[in-house]
């Protein structure tokens, strides 16, 4: 029979997370990563808690951004553990660590809609929410259609707030009012992206 952890914490490992994603000119105040590219976290047990071991203890994670997530067009997604992550898909792995800690990889679609992130880990009817993140497109992910071979190119400056006010100008647009589902969904594409933006 399955155990289920009984996790006390998550550790988005912000940090070291940012500077893999080269996004940590955003900031180290919340994660931000790149899609198509893993990124780690670190699960906390409480005292008593089964330990992690890949053959008793299981776990499925999901994301969700928009306000109506939704599996039919990507804004929901779950997933369950492999041995290791798979870049052309939402995947995760998990290893046990010292200190009763459980570290998970996970990995993003590289044509995932971009936005804020909801991550919440599932267990035998039991949910927990871990954190937050933001998703950005991937100039350094060959299977990301913004992918870059210049690497000076790949090179983004932004001012202070930019993100922030990009993310706000989606969800206020005229196509979020009038299906912020299909909107969400259609932020996979940076074309999309840019019409919006720049209307």
């Amino acid at each position: 029979m399955t155990q289920v952890l009984d996790v006390e914490r998550c550790d988005l490992e912000i940090k070291s997370n940012v500077q893999s994603h080269h996004t940590a000119q955003s900031g180290e105040e919340r994660l931000i990563v790149r899609r198509g590219q893993a990124f780690g976290v670190t699960l906390h047990l409480k005292p008593g808690s089964p330990e992690f071991n890949t053959r008793e203890t299981g776990f499925t994670l999901s994301v969700e951004t928009g306000p109506l997530p939704r599996k039919e067009t990507d804004t929901a997604v779950s997933f369950g553990l492999k041995d290791s992550t798979d870049d052309k898909e939402w995947s995760a792995s998990a290893s046990k660590s010292p200190g009763n800690t459980v570290s998970v990889s996970i990995s993003s679609s590289p044509d995932a809609p971009i936005g804020l992130y909801s991550l919440s880990l599932h267990q035998q009817g039991h949910s927990t929410v871990l954190g937050t993140f933001v998703l950005l497109f991937n100039a350094w992910c060959r299977r990301d259609a913004v992918y870059l071979r210049s690497e000076s190119k790949r090179q983004e400056y932004f001012e202070p707030g930019i993100l922030d006010i990009c993310l706000k100008l989606l969800d206020e647009g005229p196509n979020f009012v009038h299906n912020a589902d299909q909107d969400c969904s259609d932020r996979r594409s940076p074309v999309y992206i840019t019409r919006v933006l720049s209307a």
